[in-house]
């Protein structure tokens, strides 16, 4: 595949020496998948430690009559909502990454024994020439 203009409508052109293919490498994804399973269990551990403790605070602030609990309360739910959706697209990543992985091998298997089959064919032609 190469990704290096858009159709004539004014759109996109590559600059010289900018044009080639898209190369993805199996290391590549591996990277990917362990930044973001990394990212996933970082948050895990630091980001989600302060909800509890938060919306205790909100509920006891609350009871005591302050207005702030309920602020608090607003805010802990924000973070716990933005917290569980950077999490899920760190999961999915992650998830889409092994995916990817299997597809890949699965396509390069398929792809060796086409080959094999090709160089079989080929070699049985060529004992017929003789």
């Amino acid at each position: 595949m190469q990704l290096n203009q858009v159709d004539g409508g004014g759109g996109y052109t590559a600059m010289p020496g900018w044009t080639g293919d898209l190369k993805v490498g199996h290391d590549d994804l591996v990277e990917i998948d362990s930044a973001a399973h990394h990212l996933y269990n970082q948050m895990w551990d630091k980001a989600s430690t302060a909800v509890p403790s938060s919306h205790s605070a909100a509920g006891d602030l609350s009871k005591q009559g302050f207005a702030v609990g309920a602020g608090l309360q607003h805010v802990t739910d924000r973070w716990d909502e933005q917290l569980e959706s950077l999490m899920d697209a760190c999961a999915q990543i992650s998830h889409h990454m092994q995916t990817t992985k299997t597809i890949h091998a699965n396509d390069d298997h398929y792809v060796q024994r086409q080959m094999s089959r090709i160089d079989a064919l080929d070699a049985a032609l060529q004992g017929r020439r003789r």
